[in-house]
């Protein structure tokens, strides 16, 4: 073989298995939005704006119309009080979610309920499209900082709901499980702390944890390994999640992380292994997420950054110190040989 057409063989070799590598290194990730897109918080396009940009489904916010939403979702380069770069990567903006149940207009009191409520949200997926949108064996991972400075004192009730799949119609009727946070969550016995801060929980109503104190709690997962690591007040805290309703019994793990902080496991419930915990599941995914939907009686204002969900937990990009993404590059493009 000449001596030319061997190095543009090697040449040729190297480019196809990188490209091969990119592409198997994001097949996994479902779905990703860094919100680096401008939505404004009096913009009237800021729902259609989320679905070009973003590429969610159907999106409810105040500024778009939704009179009832008790709330605004928009992308800002800025959080008042914060000083730093943001955690994402690369990022020069952050999704805004503005609860605005006791403040806001047109918040009615549902019967029984001490207060207002908001009903705001992205959504992702549709209820008559497939149950892959949250995978039967999935993760999910963002960032979160809640704001409590200046105009922004965020407070928030016991349990607001923040995720909010669904593999049917809403309301959700069957739904596998509600990923929730709050001043409260669904520690038992209930452990107390400051309003500004949240823990974090899932609720099921097909979960049995017959060591609960009670029926009220035998479905609600709280943070049972730490209560100690929570989402608190003006701090960037990295979310991570793995959900699994792939077999007969359900899997929930979490875990918390701050920019310069390390993993910290809070929670973990495997339905037939771990101690006194049962969790019947049908098999499968789901058609629809809602985020956040319900946040309950309190005005809060919190950021989000690099939202992701994937089939793998190697397929959620990691950050350094520095909060720098070290998520593979993808694939380049204009290369030639020579």
């Amino acid at each position: 073989m000449p001596k030319i057409l061997s190095k543009f063989l090697i040449k040729v070799l190297i480019l196809a298995g990188f490209f091969l590598f990119a592409e198997s290194s994001f097949a996994a990730v479902i779905f990703r939005d860094n919100f680096e897109y401008a939505v404004g918080r009096e913009d009237s396009s800021a729902a259609s704006l989320f679905v070009s940009q973003g590429g969610w489904s159907y999106v409810k916010t105040y500024q778009s119309g939704a009179t009832g939403s008790c709330g605004y979702l928009y992308t800002t380069p800025s959080v008042p009080g914060y000083i730093g770069s943001f955690p994402g990567a690369s990022s020069a903006r952050v999704l805004a979610v503005e609860a605005r149940p006791a403040s806001g207009t047109g918040c009615p009191v549902p019967p029984g309920f001490p207060g207002a409520q908001t009903d705001v949200y992205l959504q992702l997926g549709s209820e008559t499209g497939p149950d892959t949108t949250i995978p039967e064996n999935g993760w999910i991972q963002f960032w979160v900082y809640s704001n409590y400075y200046g105009n922004e004192l965020s407070t928030y009730a016991s349990r607001n709901k923040f995720l909010y799949p669904c593999p049917g119609t809403y309301p959700c009727t069957n739904g596998k499980w509600l990923w929730m946070t709050g001043s409260g969550g669904c520690n038992d016995p209930s452990v107390s702390g400051s309003n500004r801060d949240q823990f974090i929980c899932i609720e099921s109503p097909t979960a049995n944890r017959s060591n609960a104190s009670d029926d009220a709690w035998r479905w609600r997962l709280g943070q049972n390994l730490n209560t100690d690591t929570k989402i608190r007040a003006n701090t960037w805290t990295l979310v991570k999640l793995h959900i699994d309703t792939s077999g007969s019994q359900g899997r929930y793990e979490a875990w918390l992380k701050t920019v310069s902080g390390s993993w910290v496991k809070v929670s973990e419930y495997i339905g037939g292994v771990t101690p006194s915990f049962t969790w019947s599941v049908t098999p499968g995914g789901q058609r629809l997420l809602r985020m956040p939907t319900v946040i309950n009686y309190n005005d809060s204002w919190q950021y989000m950054d690099d939202f992701v969900i994937a089939q793998t937990e190697a397929d959620l990009p990691t950050y350094g110190s520095g909060s720098s993404d070290t998520t593979p590059p993808a694939a380049p493009t204009g290369l030639s040989v020579n």
